[in-house]
């Protein structure tokens, strides 16, 4: 028998082949690596959006297939286009196995084509909401047909116990729980070096909600804060979150930082700070972790992706326990080398790339060749 081939499909990708584009999403940059790791047993694709490049592409061993150019703004009329093209990337790839990560409208649309071509296709889930509040915003037709594709899936990957635990709830199935992962770096800094508390993500007032960050910043001015990350789709709360930044003199907005620079930023921190209302398995935190940079979050509990003891860093919901965290970290080396030690062990064990592809792997092994 032949080299199985699999496909994965994330349009945001293409960024994090190609230097040349910008690169956007901890999910994309994710399975980037994953797909590279799986060239030695597996033919590998990925579907990537079109940024103007060939049709067909190889880095590092992966054969990239141009699908459709990505918008916020993209007119209804234009959406069967879009699937078209998706469709024949797809095709191209003519894969055994294809694996779509992501929302559940592209799911059904990614389930209905690998179905079509006779393949096996995986639903690997990204974050919570694909699960509960996003199908509900489908139409009835697609909703059924998103169901359907959960429940007849060849496999289900889930990032957490907890998302396992939501799929078996809500669909009745299991599903294979693969946390995300990062290559293990050869160096940390020592905590009394460090010089300001790091927040990094996109401008999204919905679920990144930065500007939590900024009245942080506001409570603990005796701090300094860097927050990094690219503009959101709001223009208006953009310039909002600029202006708040300008007003405040312990805040330096670094914008879109690209994945090859960002590392300096995570090794200065003395702390990295989560105000999401929700996540999947936040690279963020992984960013942190092997860096061995402490995570403090306000809403996402860090033990749901390593340890309880990372709770430690945790304000449970409540903005004045988070500023009283922030408040002793930020003028405690000791104590931070105490909470990140927790994360960076766990992280060493259990979060590598090499851990998290191998599962990939044994995953994709099972299913082609049962």
């Amino acid at each position: 028998m032949g080299r199985g081939s699999v496909c994965f499909i994330l349009p945001s990708a293409y960024g994090y082949f190609n230097d040349n584009v910008p690169a956007v999403g901890g999910g994309a940059r994710q399975l980037s690596f994953v797909s590279r790791y799986l060239t030695d047993e597996f033919e590998v694709h990925f579907v990537v959006g079109d940024y103007g490049q060939p049709p067909v592409e190889e880095y590092d061993g992966v054969v990239l297939h141009r699908a459709y150019r990505q918008s916020a703004t993209t007119p209804v009329w234009r959406k069967p286009l879009q699937l078209t093209r998706l469709s024949a990337a797809m095709y191209r790839a003519d894969a055994d196995l294809y694996l779509y990560r992501g929302r559940p409208f592209l799911a059904t649309v990614t389930y209905i084509i690998a179905k079509a071509l006779r393949s096996q296709w995986v639903y690997n889930l990204a974050n919570d909401p694909n699960l509960d509040e996003q199908p509900v915003a489908l139409a009835a037709p697609i909703r059924w047909l998103f169901d359907r594709a959960v429940r007849d899936a060849d496999a289900v990957v889930t990032q957490t116990d907890y998302q396992a635990g939501r799929l078996s709830e809500l669909y009745g199935r299991s599903s294979t729980t693969i946390p995300s992962g990062y290559p293990p770096t050869e160096s940390t800094r020592s905590h009394g070096s460090r010089d300001s508390i790091l927040w990094v993500g996109r401008l999204d007032e919905a679920q990144k909600r930065p500007h939590l960050l900024l009245d942080l910043a506001e409570a603990v001015p005796e701090a300094s804060f860097r927050l990094v990350g690219p503009p959101g789709q709001d223009e208006t709360y953009n310039d909002r979150i600029r202006s708040r930044v300008r007003d405040l003199d312990n805040v330096e907005y670094c914008g879109r930082i690209q994945p090859s620079e960002i590392h300096s930023y995570y090794q200065d921190a003395k702390a990295l700070i989560n105000t999401s209302a929700h996540e999947g398995f936040p690279s963020t935190f992984l960013e942190a972790w092997r860096y061995d940079t402490p995570v403090v979050s306000l809403d996402v509990p860090p033990s749901r992706f390593a340890t309880d003891s990372a709770d430690a860093g945790y304000a449970g919901g409540d903005f004045d326990a988070l500023v009283e965290l922030v408040t002793t970290l930020s003028n405690a080396p000791k104590h931070r080398a105490q909470l990140s030690s927790i994360t960076y062990e766990y992280f060493q064990e259990n979060l590598t790339l090499d851990v998290v592809a191998d599962r990939y792997r044994s995953l994709f092994r099972g299913l082609l060749l049962d």
